[in-house]
This record gives C-alpha cells, sequence and structure tokens, in this order.
C-alpha cells in the first residue's frame, strides 16, 4: 500500500493444511482452525493486466461468491488482501473491497503478509490463509508493515477498508469472526475465500 510500491518481491515459500469436513473433524476431535465457507475463482480475461484483475471483474466476482454462498458482505470482519506491491494493482484491489462494503458503519481492518515474506508465487494465497488461521487462533489482527506514504490512488480518508499500524483485538461484533482472503495470479486470475473461525455458526 505504498506510494512508492516498485512491484512485487517474490519469495519462496512451502506450507501444508490438512482439510476435513465438518463433520469429520468433529467426530474424531480434531483441533480446527478455521471452517472454509466459500470459495471462488475467476479470470479477468481481457479487462485484466499484468498482476491484476481488472476492477468490475474482481467486484463481481466477489460478490458472486457471497451470493452463491447466502453470505451477507456485513458479515465480513477482515480483509487479506493480495497487494500484489504496486500501486495500481493495490488500488484496483482496495477499490473492489470498497464497493463490495461500502454502507458499513464502522470500517473493516485489511492487511496483507506480503511484506513479511514477499509474494510467495504459487503459494502466495496458502500464505495468506495460513495467516488469517493464525489470527483466528488468537483473536488478534496483526499490524500490516507500510510505509508513511500510503498510496495516493487510494481513498484511505472515507473507504470502508482501514491498513492497522498495531496489532488490534479481532471483535465478533455479535456474529463469528470471518475473513475475507482474496489472491491475485501474476495472468489475471484471482481466487477468494471466506473463513470462518471454528465454532461459529452461520
Amino acid at each position: 500500500y505504498d506510494e512508492a510500491a516498485p512491484g512485487w518481491y517474490l519469495g519462496e515459500a512451502v506450507g501444508t493444511l490438512l482439510l476435513r469436513r465438518a463433520e469429520a473433524a468433529a467426530r474424531d476431535g480434531d483441533r480446527v482452525h478455521g471452517v472454509l465457507e466459500a470459495s471462488w475463482c475467476g479470470h479477468a480475461g481481457g479487462e485484466g493486466r499484468f498482476g491484476a484483475p481488472g476492477p468490475a471483474q474482481l467486484t463481481a466476482s466477489l460478490g458472486e461468491m457471497l451470493r452463491t454462498a447466502g453470505l451477507d458482505p456485513a458479515a465480513l470482519s477482515y480483509v487479506e488482501s493480495s497487494a500484489a506491491g504496486a500501486s495500481l494493482a493495490d488500488a484496483t484491489e482496495v477499490s473492489a473491497f470498497a464497493e463490495l462494503l461500502v454502507g458499513r458503519g464502522v470500517p473493516v481492518p485489511m492487511g496483507t503478509v506480503k511484506p513479511n515474506i514477499g509474494h510467495a508465487e504459487a503459494a502466495a494465497g496458502l500464505g495468506q490463509l495460513m495467516k488469517v488461521l493464525m489470527q483466528l487462533r488468537h483473536g488478534r489482527i496483526a499490524p500490516t508493515l507500510v510505509s508513511d506514504r500510503p498510496n495516493p490512488l487510494v481513498d484511505w480518508a472515507d473507504g470502508p477498508v482501514y491498513v492497522p499500524r498495531r496489532a488490534i483485538g479481532w471483535e465478533r461484533s455479535g456474529t463469528p469472526r470471518r475473513a475475507l482472503v482474496n489472491a491475485v495470479g501474476s495472468g489475471g486470475s484471482y481466487g477468494h475465500l471466506v473463513v470462518r473461525e471454528a465454532g461459529g455458526s452461520r
């Protein structure tokens, strides 16, 4: 989210997650770190550009995922963004989140793991998901490493998302904690997940 962001900083990573059906995990007494409530993949086609899907396509894709899963955008209390590290790509992503979450009375915290580990190519989205699961486990939202010169292409003052600069508590506000994870590929593809804390119900 930096004004001077020059583009992707590539990293390498390996991560492993065990996925099980919720009823099987409950039956066997597994420790569940989070529940995947919704997922969606798409491609920007001719509207996108290298490293960033088009804003209209991304907004529509996010909305379609939530509608298909029967989830209201108001249920989301955190956003883990792809944050490719290029000013236009980052602004496109934040713009899509803002349109999805417009009308909320309380801004939603948004972060990214990319300043910590770089863009881990094939494991980039996995790193984002693992960060969200750690935050759900501890009920805390980690700060995102950003400079004092935020991206001027983003309306930070009045938008429905903000970037925490220090660790904060992850509030429930009467509903289970839910996170939106957005991952973007270099060729214009994208994927989204909605992750709910274990034990919470719809």
